[in-house]
């Protein structure tokens, strides 16, 4: 006997043959030649009349094979209907997954677009930076050179007049008689009397103990550029571990770059200070955050 899917499903539910519209004839039951109009649902198959009289079907609820047929149908039409809603769920959830991964991508690019012209922002502040601190640097030099060039030639007139006193010493000296007696108290009271000024040092480290500070007061004034855009916590700050070019306000609020390092009280200047680094920490600790 044919199984029911064969034999009940794709019988009377088969597309016509020839294209004439005729449906194609019922299958026959292959143990009594007759056809399949009949469907068992005990065994679940479909049966000829002759099987559906036989021992194996007669106690059995049989009922014609097209209710069944259209039974099966309506059950399939009941389940598509929720798997096209699924379906087209599915749609237009990869639509808004693909919307959304065009979204990172332009987010992405708008990014990138933004880091490179805050680094060309940068890079045009540094260059901006580099030329006026490169001149700053090179007057600073020239003012010194220009005191080293004045104190040089004071030396230098000191050395003549040094010169001139000696050789009137020495010329004197080979004198003889009366002409080494004459005005011999003027060139006593010349060679004890001449002063000489000790020279100006002038140090070459310009006065700064970091050979980068340049660099340094660049990076800190654009730290403080950017840390002025955000809320400023309300902080004391503690004096005792304060750079000496670091000068505090009087409410220990803030806090500005010296370009001279601070003479500084014994406890002041402990071990707690950071020397190294332009930096100062708060009075207070925190615990988080």
């Amino acid at each position: 006997t044919p199984t029911p899917s064969s034999a009940s499903l794709g019988g009377s539910g088969g597309s016509s043959g020839g294209g004439s519209g005729r449906l194609p004839p019922p299958e026959l039951c292959e143990k009594h030649q007759e056809p399949l109009k009949l469907f068992c649902e005990v065994d679940e198959e479909a049966v000829c009349v002759v099987c559906r009289e036989a021992r194996g079907h007669k106690r059995h609820s049989v009922v014609p094979l097209e209710e069944v047929v259209q039974e099966y149908r309506n059950k399939l039409q009941g389940r598509l209907e929720p798997l096209r809603k699924q379906l087209a769920a599915l749609l237009r959830l990869k639509a808004s997954e693909e919307e959304r991964v065009t979204q990172l991508r332009d987010k992405m690019k708008q990014e990138l677009k933004e880091l490179e012209s805050q680094f060309e922002v940068l890079h045009q502040f540094l260059v901006g930076e580099q030329v006026v601190l490169l001149q700053q640097l090179e007057g600073r030099y020239e003012r010194l050179l220009a005191r080293q060039g004045r104190a040089l030639g004071r030396l230098q007139e000191q050395s003549a007049a040094l010169g001139r006193l000696i050789a009137e010493a020495e010329d004197k000296s080979q004198q003889d008689g009366l002409q080494l007696l004459k005005d011999i108290k003027g060139t006593f009271i010349r060679c004890e009397n001449i002063k000489f000024q000790e020279p100006e040092v002038v140090p070459l480290d310009v006065g700064r103990k970091h050979p980068n500070y340049f660099l340094q007061d660049v990076v800190l004034r654009k730290m403080e550029k950017v840390f002025s855009r955000v809320p400023q916590a309300n902080i004391t700050l503690d004096p005792a571990t304060a750079h000496p070019r670091l000068c505090l306000s009087l409410d220990l609020r803030s806090v500005r770059l010296s370009e001279r390092r601070q003479d500084l009280p014994p406890a002041a200047a402990a071990a707690a200070r950071w020397d190294p680094d332009f930096s100062v920490l708060g009075a207070q600790g925190f615990s988080s955050g």
